[in-house]
């Protein structure tokens, strides 16, 4: 399923590309909040003697900020585009548990391909279909031995954001959330260290909010440029 929709996401950009009326290719990077669930944590009652915490307590995820970076493709049609990006990006977040913060690391290369139209130049909406590959994934303080994270590494991701694209550089402001849940996941802590014996993973869907800067390293038009009434909308950039 996930491989039909990453060969649709590929041909659709790359028949795009052959029509469009302006091509665009360039570098992109910035910052990242992404959510994750809660870490139930099991007192003294349910998980054993010296647990801190010694009743049951939800700790929530505190998120960091984190870095992405990547290149970008973008095919224009007067008003509408079709953006195209591969994206690696590393995230983390913190559990403020009883003895000591744990952190929740990863990484992961996303491919989005996105549909924008310009509401008035250069502020353009946009919204796609994303496939993320995710790796790396930690929890420190975790006794993998026992139990090991076990997480869904290709996911299908929604976005929606506003793209400010200049000339020669831009800005866009993104927020994607996941198609399906990450499931409840039972887990085994170094006690000594963190204060939690047996906890849970709660179940939850993915979230990310993203602010990325980008420069065009190519930019050509496949039109004629023309003063005319029938010139493209955006021409004036190029007198």
């Amino acid at each position: 399923m996930k491989k039909s929709i990453l060969f649709s996401i590929l041909f659709i950009g790359f028949h795009s590309f052959i029509s469009a009326q302006e091509l665009k290719m360039g570098v992109k990077g910035g910052i990242n909040n992404y959510s994750i669930g809660e870490l139930f944590h099991l007192g003294v009652g349910s998980s054993g003697a010296n647990i801190t915490p010694v009743d049951d307590t939800y700790f929530a995820a505190e998120k960091g900020m984190n870095k992405q970076y990547g290149l970008f493709f973008m095919a224009n049609f007067d008003k509408f585009f079709i953006r195209p990006e591969i994206m690696i990006t590393s995230i983390e977040n913190t559990y403020g548990l009883g003895l000591r913060d744990s952190k929740w690391t990863a990484s992961k290369v996303d491919v989005p391909i996105l549909f924008g139209y310009y509401i008035y130049y250069p502020i353009a909406i946009y919204a796609g279909p994303e496939l993320s590959n995710l790796s790396d994934m930690e929890l420190e303080g975790l006794e993998t031995n026992l139990t090991p994270l076990i997480y869904n590494k290709t996911t299908l991701n929604m976005n929606v954001g506003v793209l400010i694209d200049f000339k020669n550089f831009g800005v866009d402001i993104r927020y994607a959330r996941g198609i399906s849940k990450f499931e409840e996941q039972r887990i085994d802590m170094n006690r000594g260290n963190y204060g939690t014996n047996i906890g849970y993973l709660q179940e939850y869907t993915p979230s990310q909010f993203s602010l990325s800067l980008h420069i065009n390293i190519l930019d050509f038009s496949t039109l004629k440029k023309s003063r005319g009434p029938g010139s493209d909308w955006r021409n004036h950039r190029n007198l």
